[in-house]
């Protein structure tokens, strides 16, 4: 497929030298209170997870399949049609506050 890996040893070695860095640097970001970041930090993991496991080839189809579809935006009134359900107080904190690291 178009933008593979060669399979040279400086494409392994660069590969293996982002998962470090990924798996070194993501953590932080797993654990954030900032629940867009804490998202797509767990979803870099377990892409992550998946190469590592050795289950590259699968990865390709699955990661085009995310991007396959158009996003439209949301309209801006739309969070406001959303029922709040029944007993979740929205002014209550549902994690315990926690200084971010830098």
């Amino acid at each position: 497929p178009a933008g593979a890996s060669s399979g040279a040893p400086a494409d392994e070695e660069l590969l293996g030298n982002l998962h470090v860095l990924f798996e070194e640097k993501l953590p932080v970001f797993e654990k954030s209170t900032l629940l867009e970041v804490q998202e797509r930090a767990c979803i870099c993991s377990q892409i992550l997870q998946i190469s590592r496991e050795g289950q590259a080839a699968n990865l390709h189809p699955q990661l085009q399949a995310l991007f396959a579809d158009e996003l439209n935006p949301v309209a801006p009134k739309a969070q406001g049609k959303v029922p709040v359900p029944e007993g979740l107080d929205l002014d209550e904190r549902f994690y315990d506050e926690v200084e971010e690291e830098e």
